[in-house]
């Protein structure tokens, strides 16, 4: 593994981050300064950054029913955080949440310190499913199912991806798509002529909530 990587899925660094240490001739391994940031370690050695020595943790995959109000970032000095949602016990393990969702938006998301996880969640090549029940201020139209399957034109000219779409009733829906543009279900919807009120995700990937 390399040593970035390392102490990036350990500590509450980025990669780019860890670049700057060794730049800093601040990371040693076995008392050895490291100046590449491609140096590859097995994970049994000492590391150390600025003199204290990093320990691998075993990963964790955290699954939260976030609510309204709080964002989906470690840390924030404005908002509350989906950090402060979960147990004091898992706190230390630097949790990184896999992709993100509105501060108004509900429901499902992972955190995780695996940050291969992270890429495979989240990479648009993957294709990884997200389910959302989705709230409209008005009535469904019969022409959402068939333009969502072909692909929705957004307002600065994005197509996206074909979607799936379900009636739940006559301003609620269920939509699974495939990306995650910034407030990509939003923004379909509007391109609909019609607006999201309520936004809840129930599924990501093979993981599902009610």
């Amino acid at each position: 593994m390399r040593i970035d990587r390392f102490i990036s899925t350990n500590t509450i660094y980025s990669r780019s981050d860890v670049k700057k240490f060794i730049k800093k001739k601040r990371v040693f391994v076995n008392d050895k300064l490291i100046k590449d940031s491609s140096f590859q370690i097995e994970g049994t050695e000492k590391i150390e950054l600025n003199k204290e020595i990093i320990k691998a943790h075993d990963f964790i995959y955290y699954i939260l029913d976030k609510p309204k109000g709080f964002i989906s970032a470690t840390r924030d000095f404005k908002h509350k955080t989906i950090i402060e949602l979960i147990p004091e016990k898992y706190k230390h393990l630097n949790l990184k949440p896999v992709g993100r969702l509105d501060k108004d938006t509900t429901g499902l998301i992972i955190l995780t310190n695996d940050n291969d996880f992270i890429h495979t969640m989240t990479s648009p090549k993957n294709n990884v499913i997200k389910k959302y029940q989705v709230t409209l201020a008005d009535n469904i139209q019969s022409n959402y199912k068939e333009k969502i399957k072909k692909g929705i034109i957004l307002k600065d000219g994005t197509i996206t991806k074909p979607g799936e779409f379900e009636i739940i009733d006559d301003k609620k829906c269920f939509l699974t798509i495939t990306e995650g543009k910034y407030h990509q279900v939003k923004r379909m919807f509007a391109a609909l002529g019609n607006k999201v009120v309520e936004l809840r995700r129930i599924q990501f990937g093979e993981y599902k909530i009610t």
